[in-house]
């Protein structure tokens, strides 16, 4: 991963990595998908976050943030 030095240098890091990829998509969701959410399979757990081309954006989008903030 050629990320793993970002996380590696501060637990901060890999707070607002944490954040940045997971607060927009959850806040997308109801409470009765966020109460549901742990109990689904992963496909469809995807499928709530967004799909696979986002979580991969917002991946490169979380990455490139943390590098430009260092």
């Amino acid at each position: 991963i050629p990320a793993e030095p970002l996380f590696r240098s501060s637990g901060k890091l890999v707070q607002n990595y944490c954040v940045c990829m997971w607060a927009e998509p959850l806040d997308k969701l109801s409470q009765e998908q966020l109460d549901g959410f742990a109990k689904l399979d992963s496909q469809k757990q995807l499928e709530l976050l967004g799909g696979a081309e986002a979580f991969n954006a917002r991946d490169k989008q979380c990455l490139a943030g943390l590098k430009a903030a260092q």
